[in-house]
């Protein structure tokens, strides 16, 4: 697994692993996989394209049967060429559309949005939080530095503005801010929403000022601000994060599980969660595959998986792939923060919409 441990995305990405580690524990306390025990090799990207290239090789040399992902996109743009050339199964926390759409490539399965994909939910979350419509309506849109927040915007900007028939404003920021200046111009513009393709802590800097400039109106965010600590320290009930996995919940199986093989403290974010259904999915695959079981035959059997629950609630629908579709997610979960209770709740299970090209 090449995973953002440290870093900027590490809050994001970082549990991954141990909830790949849950699942590894729990499979070979059960004996394993067709009667043998798996092991995994966990190497940090660090949240940064160059140290990713880095890990991947590194885990090409140990030469896996399998390799999952949890990072940013652009670790997978800059590890391309390296992942192609070497064939094997990669199971990604994150998805490049280039690489699903219109025909994936053979070695990439993703269970993330594509980005019509994310773009499309979290209008659907605002459009929901707006009163039931965004026509006529003005979304303000702040844009991080990202080539899939990119992708994301234009399609934003085209397909789903025409769609829903709402005006935009586009205010671009650098990563890593401390400060949003901008916030009061955006404010004084009175938009009805606010859409945050931002990354990491700029996301919470951003909502802030937004708050404190007298705004507010819903504001929806992807990812990267979404787990339970993030939504907590915003505080705020119109605004939204984007969970492509649950977190577990207290009293929950998953959680019940985490604290069984001692990975209770991870178990506190949806990247934990992704982890473990990462570990599981590739898990089924090496079942059907069988003991003589290489690279070339898990693609296969990763491509015959439908349908397939994840147990213990570790994703909001059923995961599928197949041959022409690499894309396994059905639905992503929105949360909020109930200041009455003062605890993290869930807003509501958005399904994936088709993909546009």
């Amino acid at each position: 697994m090449v995973a953002d441990q440290t870093g900027a995305l590490a809050g994001t990405f970082g549990e991954a692993p141990n909830g790949l580690q849950t699942y590894i524990d729990q499979t070979n306390a059960a004996g394993g996989i067709n009667g043998h025990k798996l092991s995994v090799k966990v190497l940090d990207a660090e949240s940064d394209p160059n140290s990713a290239v880095v890990a991947f090789r590194q885990g090409i040399s140990a030469n896996p049967t399998a390799i999952l992902h949890a990072g940013l996109s652009s670790e997978l743009a800059s590890g391309q060429p390296l992942l192609t050339q070497a064939g094997i199964p990669v199971l990604s926390a994150s998805t490049l559309d280039t690489l699903l759409v219109p025909k994936p490539a053979p070695w990439f399965f993703s269970l993330d949005p594509t980005s019509s994909q994310f773009i499309g939910t979290q209008l659907l979350q605002l459009k929901s939080a707006a009163g039931g419509s965004l026509q006529g309506k003005k979304v303000a849109i702040v844009l991080g530095v990202s080539a899939s927040l990119t992708e994301q915007l234009q399609f934003a900007e085209h397909q789903y503005a025409q769609q829903y028939g709402y005006t935009y404003t586009v205010t671009n920021i650098t990563n890593g801010i401390s400060a949003f200046p901008q916030a009061a111009k955006i404010a004084s513009t009175h938009p009805a929403a606010v859409l945050l393709l931002t990354i990491g802590n700029d996301t919470a800097v951003i909502v802030k000022a937004l708050t404190s400039a007298g705004l507010k109106v819903p504001m929806v965010s992807n990812t990267t601000g979404a787990s339970n600590a993030f939504i907590t320290q915003v505080g705020l009930n119109n605004y939204f994060g984007l969970e492509q996995a649950p977190t577990p919940a207290p009293g929950s199986a998953l959680l019940a599980l985490a604290d069984k093989y001692g990975q209770g403290g991870s178990a506190n974010n949806p990247s934990y969660s992704l982890g473990y259904a990462q570990g599981y999915l590739i898990g089924l695959a090496l079942k059907q595959c069988g003991n003589n079981c290489d690279s070339a035959a898990v693609t296969k059997a990763m491509e015959t998986i439908s349908n397939a629950v994840v147990p213990d609630g570790a994703m909001w629908e059923p995961v599928s792939f197949s041959a022409t579709s690499h894309l396994g997610l059905g639905a992503v979960g929105f949360n909020t923060y109930d200041p009455t209770s003062k605890a993290v709740v869930k807003a509501s299970i958005v399904p994936l919409p088709p993909v546009i090209s």
